[in-house]
């Protein structure tokens, strides 16, 4: 082995030390720096620099988006950047380091662009329970664009408008009489729009229902 090759070895040990040393501060962060700190009854102690590791928002992000006081705070993950470890900090974005920056500045490794604006949100917040929708926007995150929020944000689509032209019409009873020929029925990993009555099955019921929502 030649002496070049001891060099990019200890180069490469050095760098992964580096990053276990930042990786262990990052996610080890408390509020003891930070002036500004105060006390959630659902987080517990609150500051800047424990924000990153609750949200994934540094302390720049806290400042501007939020109005946080991160005086004093560390906030080492703002000017520190290593690209490729899922985290969008110091000068990172998505044309320089794809692999962490989404298009918005967010962290590839836990947070999603917001539908609506050019905020970050959790992505622990997709299908947690809440509704971040279009709106009502209760929570400062439109994640309605994830499958409507992993599934916390009701269906927009018109009931009965089995082919998305908004519009209930003969097309969409041509639709579920073709499904009722061909003998679709939902399945465990399927949902059809076309069973209106919520029975698991698309038939002759269903027909009615859509016939009378024409008619009325």
């Amino acid at each position: 082995m030649v002496v070049k090759d001891y060099v990019k070895i200890i180069n490469l040990f050095m760098k992964r030390i580096s990053s276990l040393i930042l990786f262990s501060v990052i996610y080890t962060m408390d509020c003891t720096e930070c002036e500004d700190t105060w006390w959630d009854p659902y987080w517990g102690e609150q500051c800047c620099d424990v924000a990153f590791e609750q949200w994934g928002f540094d302390c720049e992000y806290m400042e501007n988006e939020y109005g946080w006081n991160c005086t004093g705070c560390e906030c080492i993950y703002d000017d520190v950047s290593e690209c490729g470890d899922g985290l969008c900090t110091g000068d990172e974005s998505i044309d320089t380091c794809p692999l962490d920056c989404t298009a918005n500045g967010c962290n590839t490794e836990n947070q999603v662009d917001d539908c609506s604006d050019n905020d970050c949100c959790p992505e622990s917040w997709i299908g947690d329970g809440y509704q971040d929708c279009e709106d009502p926007n209760n929570f400062g995150c439109d994640l309605s664009c994830y499958d409507n929020d992993g599934g916390d944000c009701p269906d927009n689509q018109i009931i009965g408008d089995l082919n998305n032209d908004n519009m209930i019409d003969i097309q969409d009873v041509i639709i579920i009489i073709d499904i009722i020929l061909i003998n679709i029925n939902p399945t465990n990993n399927q949902t059809f729009s076309g069973d209106l009555n919520s029975d698991n099955s698309i038939d002759i019921y269903d027909l009615i229902e859509i016939v009378s929502i024409i008619l009325t």
